[in-house]
């Protein structure tokens, strides 16, 4: 589970560093409520939490 975290919080940077969303759709339905909260808040709806 700790590897999906750290996945998801490169792939993150990523985002906010270069501009890449092909990671939100392997992460569209995570297991773990971080990374829920990861996805939802780097997609602007935090609502979905």
């Amino acid at each position: 589970m700790m590897d999906n975290i750290k996945e998801a919080e490169i792939s993150l940077r990523g985002v906010l560093e270069g501009g890449h969303s092909d990671w939100l759709t392997s992460v569209s339905t995570p297991t773990d409520p971080k990374l829920t909260t990861i996805v939802s808040a780097s997609r602007g709806n935090n609502k979905r939490i």
